[in-house]
């Protein structure tokens, strides 16, 4: 028979940093890594081809860290707080904006129950109340000036 030996039917030690079911030699598919979070292809020709999970960083034999993706630029859209999770983030959008795809979109509160007595203006993210011109605002009633 020619070409590459099936890998997953060889038996040979488990390579660095993973462990297998047995002591000795073991079938390459059923080496595990040591450490949490580390994803491997055991089934190459070059076995040793493990890394980090993606959301994780380090050297794969000895520890996986969880990467902080807000810290730096964050992964989110403008308008909206990320948040990091173990192995990824979540993006929420801030106050006053709402989802639209993959954006934050300014709601206008003007449009619904506003709670304003006169004028509503919208603007990012919150809106304001106004009174009509020649009206005065008080903090019990609207008084005609």
């Amino acid at each position: 028979m020619f070409g590459q030996p099936n890998i997953a039917t060889t038996f040979e030690p488990c390579p660095a940093g993973t462990f297998g079911p047995s002591p000795g030699l073991q079938r390459m598919s059923q080496c595990q890594p040591l450490v949490e979070h580390v994803e491997c292809n055991l089934l190459l020709p070059h076995p040793d081809t493990c890394s980090c999970a993606d959301g994780y960083s380090g050297n794969w034999k000895t520890e996986c860290n969880d990467v902080d993706e807000c810290t730096d630029a964050s992964p989110c859209p403008e308008n909206s707080e990320c948040r990091n999770v173990e192995g990824a983030y979540n993006c929420s959008c801030n106050i006053g904006y709402s989802e639209v795809g993959a954006e934050c979109i300014d709601i206008d509160e003007c449009l619904g129950d506003h709670g304003c007595d006169q004028i509503c203006g919208n603007i990012p993210g919150s809106y304001t109340c106004d009174c009509n011109p020649g009206m005065n605002y008080t903090k019990m009633q609207i008084l005609k000036i």
